[in-house]
Order: structure tokens, then sequence, then C-alpha cells
């Protein structure tokens, strides 16, 4: 399928995804090794269609079966692959390895270079990760009852705006509650033990429940 895309046109072209095969037997840990026929058929087809690897940041591998040793198996299954042309219009590109919650597969992250992006005020929003949170209730009664019971429009406002802040920083608060996941997930992953994989399975489950708290405040 690679090599019929190849064919299709000489523009900068950029593949990212599951490969399901590897390009050398380090890209592999585990009990057995990955058949040479497939790694070789692989890396002729990445070398026939002009492709480079770029560089994986972080942790090795992508993908893993299996709870902890000896069962566990990791491989380096995602990758983002480029022609020479593509490279050179993007030349301070990067590719870098994430923390996944239930998926088998790790989340990679291709940046094609540094860029700012400028915030953009809006209007008043109310988040469904909000309807999550215990303490909801408690954050509109101390901005609706101060004010007087017939200035609505007042409280609404003021309401609108302490729901607005509070918000904020209830959805900072969980960014950073699964960057420190995260971080203890990445330190189980290299340890091997099989109670650090215990632990990390136990994170897996606590970074989902999070994840999906930002995925509902998008809808």
């Amino acid at each position: 399928m690679i090599k019929d895309l190849a064919k299709l046109s000489n523009l900068p072209w950029c593949l990212v995804g599951d490969f399901n095969d590897i390009l050398d037997m380090r890209e592999k840990k585990g009990k057995t090794q990955h058949p040479a026929y497939l790694i070789n058929g692989f890396r002729q087809t990445t070398l026939e269609c002009n492709l480079l690897d770029i560089p994986l940041e972080g942790y090795p591998y992508t993908w893993r079966r299996g709870k902890a040793p000896p069962d566990l198996v990791e491989e380096r299954l995602d990758r983002a692959m480029v022609t020479p042309n593509w490279k050179h219009t993007f030349p301070d590109s990067s590719l870098r390895n994430g923390i996944a919650g239930k998926s088998d597969h790790t989340p990679i992250w291709l940046k094609l270079n540094d860029f700012q992006t400028n915030s953009i005020s809006s209007h008043f929003r109310f988040e469904n990760m909000w309807l999550e949170d215990p303490d909801l209730t408690r954050a509109v009664n101390l901005s609706w009852d101060p004010f007087p019971s017939n200035k609505v429009d007042l409280k609404i406002a003021k309401c609108g705006h302490y729901l607005s802040s509070w918000g904020k920083k209830r959805l900072r608060k969980v960014r950073e509650n699964i960057e420190h996941i995260k971080k203890e997930m990445i330190q189980c992953r290299s340890h091997h033990q099989i109670l650090d994989w215990t632990r990390f399975s136990f994170l897996q489950r606590q970074l989902n429940n999070k994840l999906f708290l930002i995925e509902i405040s998008w809808q």
C-alpha cells in the first residue's frame, strides 16, 4: 500500500500512525524475536519509497501487550515517516512519545515547528466538565447569593464571571493532575518490575478518568 501511494505524487508527504511492523530488532522487547524477513521487507519498502524515519523522543516503544514481565511485550509500531522534500520543508520537525489511558498504543505527537498562538477572549460558556465536580453547587451559591434577589441580571453576570474563573482553575488542576500521573507512569514503565506494572495499570485508569473530564469539556 505504501508503494502504491508513493507512485501517486512527487509532492512532499508524511505518513504517521501504526505501521504494524518494526525497522530494527531493538524496536521490540519481549520473549520472542520479531521475524527478520518482516523487518527486511519493511526496510526495503522505506528505501524504495525514499522515506525517512523521524526519531522518536521519549519512551522507545509505542505498543504493549501483557500486564507485566515476563508476559509483557513492547514494540515501536507507531512512527512518522517523511520524504526528503517534506523534511526540507519542516526541518525542525520532531516526534514525541506520550502516555495512553486505555489504549495499548501510546499517542505520538508530530511537531512541525515552534509557534505561539494568540489567546482569544470568549463569552461565558458552561462546561460539561463542571457537572462532574462536587463543588459546583457551592461555587454557584457563593457567586449568586451576595446580590439582591431583584438584581437578576447582575446576579447572572457575576455568577458567570465567577464560574469562568473557577472553571479555569479547575481545568488547570485537572491538567496538573494529568501531568503528575503521566510522570509517575513513566517512572513505573522504566523499571519493568511486576509491582511497578501493577501500579502502572492503576495510574492508567486514573489517567483515563482525568482525560474523560478534558474530553467532555470540549463538547
